[in-house]
């Protein structure tokens, strides 16, 4: 039991967790200021973070940097995001969830933001 218990706390580091969430905190704060989650505007926003406002590049790269948890000894906490990210896609792609039978419509409409891919998308909070 011990070694099992070694093995998920060597990985599952509590301090370095609370840590990369305070940064994605606070950079994804500070980008809000900028982003603007539209169809139209969104890549133009990022674009304009990263060239045009002071030191934006840093505070997005410290943004996406601290998201990348593949380190030992973090992999644990990489592989369960890459899952949820690949299960995302495929849902969105495929439409699997569609043929679960009762939930499957309202399920898609969860992660699509509405009946489409569109604004609402960009914009819901979940």
């Amino acid at each position: 039991m011990s070694k099992i218990y070694d093995w998920f706390e060597e990985r599952l580091e509590i301090q370095a967790i609370a840590d990369d969430i305070t940064i994605q905190v606070a950079t994804g704060f500070a980008m809000t200021f900028y982003y603007r989650p539209t169809v139209a505007e969104a890549f133009a926003s990022v674009q304009y973070l990263m060239t045009d406002v002071n030191f934006g590049w840093l505070i997005r790269s410290i943004h996406r940097w601290s998201a990348s948890g593949f380190k030992r000894p973090r992999e644990l906490t990489w592989l369960s995001g890459v899952i949820m990210a690949v299960c995302t896609v495929s849902f969105g792609v495929t439409g699997v969830p569609e043929a679960i039978p009762v939930i499957g419509g309202p399920l898609v409409e969860l992660l699509r933001g509405g009946v489409g891919v569109g604004q609402s998308t960009l914009t819901r909070p979940l």
